[in-house]
């Protein structure tokens, strides 16, 4: 699903939503596409979205992504939080608060 429809729809039932911002080329990232899927599902709550940097660099430019991997977190179309990095753990406790 395009992830500006999940954005309006998330907007619109105020969903909190974490974007993952990622590139194919980092190794980080590829070592935490897999437990950001895993921190999905424990947090039905919420949008959970990748967005590959390279892929849509305008959409990266939007929310100030200055590196990878990055999480923003987003409730009501505002950036409410973010994590620079691949910490899952903080990842995991942002979302357990916004979820």
């Amino acid at each position: 699903e395009d992830w500006r429809i999940k954005l309006r729809r998330s907007i619109d039932i105020y969903k909190p939503m974490v974007v993952s911002f990622v590139a194919s080329w980092c190794n980080k990232c590829k070592e935490i596409n897999p437990q950001f899927d895993e921190i999905s599902k424990k947090h039905p709550g919420m949008y959970f979205v990748r967005i590959d940097v390279d892929m849509l660099p305008d959409v990266t430019a939007q929310w100030g992504v200055k590196s990878v991997p990055t999480f923003v977190f987003i409730r009501g179309g505002r950036q409410i939080d973010v994590v620079v990095g691949s910490n899952k753990e903080e990842v995991d406790s942002k979302a357990a608060t916004y979820a």
